[in-house]
């Protein structure tokens, strides 16, 4: 992957301050902005690998800035990050496109750790059509490339059948809303099914993508 490049929008100052220190320190370039309409002015003229962006701002909100940076640089993944309370509001942005979100008030690890999930869902799905030869797969493999659900699926792979506490805390997901929505999420895309005891398994196709991910896994990225 080219350098990393990330965006910061935020009204609040001290957020963006303690955001570009930490990302600096992890060693990528950051631009960042507290005002969200010059911020997507410059996001449409530039590539940046990953825009976060706060969900309520004054005069655009993350869901706007989201929808208008889509048009044009739909290859920008966007985090959003959500006040306490906000929860639902962001996991609708989410079904709008974004790629994660993280609530405030969050620790230093929580963004390291959702800003370097997004980079492996980038690489992942960068690999597809090198790596995929049949076109249907590819398609289906982008259903998994955010790394929660390839985990769920090839967890699933070993253990048949879980319920949803079980699979939360096997991989360590804080954010049991979040789990919620990438389970929908891969129940949408036929891959996951629930029996009359809430039960989470694997269907069919879910069966053959959790395949393909084992031999993709022989072979690192």
């Amino acid at each position: 992957m080219d350098m990393v490049e990330l965006l910061v929008v935020d009204d609040d100052p001290k957020m963006v301050e303690g955001l570009v220190e930490i990302l600096e320190g992890d060693g990528y370039r950051v631009e960042a902005f507290e005002d969200p309409k010059t911020a997507l002015s410059e996001a449409k003229k530039r590539s940046f690998t990953i825009a976060l962006v706060d969900l309520i701002m004054p005069g655009i909100t993350g869901l706007d800035f989201l929808t208008e940076l889509r048009k044009t640089r739909s290859d920008t993944k966007v985090i959003i990050i959500t006040g306490f309370g906000s929860v639902e509001s962001a996991v609708e942005v989410m079904k709008a496109g974004a790629a994660d979100y993280i609530s405030k008030p969050f620790k230093i690890n929580e963004i390291q750790n959702v800003v370097k999930r997004t980079l492996e869902e980038i690489r992942f799905e960068s690999e597809i059509p090198r790596r995929v030869k049949s076109s249907g797969s590819g398609r289906i493999l982008k259903a998994v490339s955010n790394p929660i659900r390839r985990g769920v699926v090839l967890l699933l792979a070993s253990r048949v059948q879980m319920r949803f506490t079980d699979i939360k805390n096997t991989l360590d997901v804080d954010d049991p809303t979040k789990l919620s929505f990438h389970l929908r999420e891969l129940k949408g895309s036929g891959l996951l099914m629930q029996d009359p005891d809430k039960l989470y398994m694997l269907t069919s196709s879910g069966g053959k993508i959790a395949r393909l991910l084992l031999e993709l896994e022989k072979d690192p990225y």
